[in-house]
């Protein structure tokens, strides 16, 4: 399931921002130490102090990480333009991309929801 991800050092970028990292890196740690879900297993590849910080023009990455973000969000956005009528074929093309449990669900596996659903 995992295959090759242990393999390698990996290096988590988030955007620089107003964000307290050592408060990510402490909780990342627990979890790491005691990963009471089933879920958490996979955060034992990561070294917590592999996070680091970049601007968005030093890491094309970033960019693409908000285009994909905004994207999904724009498919399930309910606004007065689209009559609160949301497009999710474009979630349904892209299903197969995102993280999923053995099922093939990918809520809460591949995309969390922030927001209800509903």
């Amino acid at each position: 399931m995992w295959k090759g991800l242990f393999d390698t050092e990996l290096e988590v970028v988030f955007e620089g921002r107003n964000h307290n990292f050592d408060a990510l890196r402490r909780y990342i740690g627990k979890i790491k130490d005691n990963p009471i879900n089933e879920r958490a297993k996979f955060l034992t590849c990561f070294n917590p102090f592999s996070f680091v910080e970049r601007a968005k023009n030093e890491k094309d990455l970033l960019k693409y990480a908000d285009l994909a973000a905004h994207s999904v969000f724009s498919c399930v956005n309910k606004t007065e333009t689209n009559f609160s009528i949301p497009e999710t074929r474009y979630l349904v093309e892209l299903q197969s991309r995102f993280g999923a449990d053995p099922n093939g669900r990918v809520l809460d596996y591949g995309l969390k929801c922030i927001h209800s659903i509903d």
